[in-house]
């Protein structure tokens, strides 16, 4: 598949100390909202497909509006993609809910992450990393996750970044206007995405 370089992102930070500890217990996390209706639609639309390959559900996590966590300079750093798939992930084994995720300590890297857009989006193409860290930034050159996807509700635009030599690039869809997801090993189609907003419209 042909990639585009996208111009959003900059040179890796080398120099940044980047650390996997488990969220400190008295972590306060944002209880930021759903930013649009659509979002749990859209969150259990991508799920569905999963559960009918019981190997990619086996040992993951998939969810949605979730706390995925590293220690930038020993700053504990969260952000919450709108749609996460992780696979292995180490069982939980503690009695409350979980409530975060740490890569490389409690499994591994993020293969996909997602952001629906609002109209009046902010961070998802941010590359700041100095005061405030942002979802850019934190996907690509911090947790390397190889897929980012971003997807606009209002348009129906889908933008799809596979991590290439450490920077996102830009994917082009195939001829049925899908785009093949390694790791998962499955395409993902705009179309679906489209129907699934029109759906919740009706």
């Amino acid at each position: 598949m042909s990639t585009v370089t996208s111009t959003a992102t900059q040179a890796p930070i080398a120099h940044l100390k980047i650390t996997w500890p488990l969220l400190p217990e008295d972590f306060i996390l944002p209880d930021d909202p759903v930013e649009n209706t659509d979002q749990p639609l859209l969150a259990a639309a991508l799920r569905q497909p999963l559960t009918a390959f019981p190997e990619l559900m086996q040992d993951a996590l998939v969810v949605s509006n979730f706390a995925l966590c590293a220690a930038i300079q020993d700053r504990t750093i969260c952000k919450a993609p709108d749609w996460m798939y992780v696979r292995p992930v180490q069982p939980w084994q503690r009695p409350e809910s979980r409530r975060s995720y740490t890569p490389h300590t409690e499994g591994s890297v993020p293969q996909v992450v997602m952001e629906f857009l609002s109209a009046t989006y902010g961070e998802e193409y941010s590359v700041e990393f100095t005061q405030s860290v942002g979802k850019w930034f934190f996907y690509e050159q911090v947790m390397q996750v190889p897929h980012y996807i971003i997807f606009r509700p209002d348009t129906g635009h889908v933008e799809v970044y596979a991590l290439t030599e450490g920077r996102y690039q830009i994917q082009k869809a195939d001829a049925s206007d899908r785009y093949w997801i390694s790791g998962l090993e499955l395409f993902l189609t705009s179309i679906r995405l489209k129907q699934t907003q029109a759906e919740q419209c009706q």
